[in-house]
């Protein structure tokens, strides 16, 4: 999982706000991948009302790999910290579920 910091705000001033990416693991099939991103991105998108994140594709391309089981959070302005820690907890909680259930 990647963090990179990205500023918001009338002037890119004063604050910055993260997205997180992440990568699911190769051993998943094509429509696993597509359905883990779903699910992430349900959960995360559940966090509040209005939602203030949302993830997104890397590639919607099955053949464009590994950029395909890769996806991103993209937090709104208004995103607060307890967000983001929400967030990356939904994000490690998927993988380490993932992981747990590779095929052998």
């Amino acid at each position: 999982m990647v963090f990179r910091p990205e500023y918001f705000g009338p002037n890119n001033e004063g604050g910055g706000i993260l997205n997180i990416y992440a990568e699911l693991p190769e051993w998943l099939e094509n429509v696993d991948v597509e359905f883990a991103i779903l699910e992430i991105d349900a959960n995360i998108q559940g966090m509040k009302n209005p939602p203030v994140a949302q993830v997104l594709h890397a590639s919607l391309d099955p053949s464009v790999t590994p950029e395909f089981r890769r996806f991103y959070v993209e937090f709104q302005d208004d995103a607060t910290i307890e967000d983001i820690f929400t967030a990356t907890r939904i994000v490690i909680d998927s993988l380490k579920r993932f992981r747990r259930s590779e095929k052998r």
